[in-house]
């Protein structure tokens, strides 16, 4: 068996099979498309595996033939989910403790403010907050950092440029604000 994966996926069983003429037994099965793979010879009996799907094929096969056959292992996922349905409750815990780790994971859950005055930097988060973009908000729910880098340039006037970065689970931000000269009143 060349490709384990796809056999994997499928199931494997092997079976020991006792009586005369297992040789013929084991030449008819190619012939008729069975794949046989792992043969073992032991004192009276042959180990041998074959894929699921070919176990109907196998014992209209095995009928015509003084030979008897008889499962010792099942191996591939469709025993797995058969196995599974038994521990349903440790099945379910498996199934969402990875829902869960995707979900925190996907999660912003720090916004880092950089270069801004203590003014600016609440009128940025009141704004982020207004547009969607807060801690705890999942990443595929809100907008790109594109986005919210165009929305703060365009909501907030002393910003010049804002540098929005997703990394991880935390959403940086640099600011450069307008410097303005003042205004010198005349007299």
């Amino acid at each position: 068996m060349k490709n384990k994966w796809l056999s994997f996926f499928s199931g494997k069983v092997q079976m020991e099979v006792k009586g005369k003429g297992i040789e013929r037994l084991l030449n008819e099965c190619t012939r008729n498309g069975i794949a046989i793979f792992a043969v073992k010879k032991k004192q009276d009996c042959v180990l041998l595996m074959i894929q699921l799907q070919d176990v109907h094929a196998f014992r209209r096969v095995i009928r015509k033939h003084e030979c008897k056959a008889s499962f010792t292992k099942r191996k591939g996922l469709p025993f797995l989910l058969l196995k599974s349905k038994l521990n349903l409750g440790f099945t379910a815990g498996f199934v969402m403790f990875f829902i869960i780790l995707f979900l925190l994971s996907n999660m912003i859950w720090d916004i880092d403010i950089k270069g801004a005055k203590p003014e600016t930097e609440h009128q940025m988060v009141k704004h982020l907050e207004e547009i969607g973009v807060k801690k705890g908000r999942l990443q595929f729910l809100m907008m790109t950092p594109e986005k919210i880098q165009k929305s703060l340039t365009n909501g907030i006037d002393n910003i010049t440029w804002v540098g929005v970065e997703l990394n991880g689970t935390a959403l940086h931000m640099k600011v450069v604000e307008k410097n303005e000269p003042t205004k010198e009143k005349y007299v």
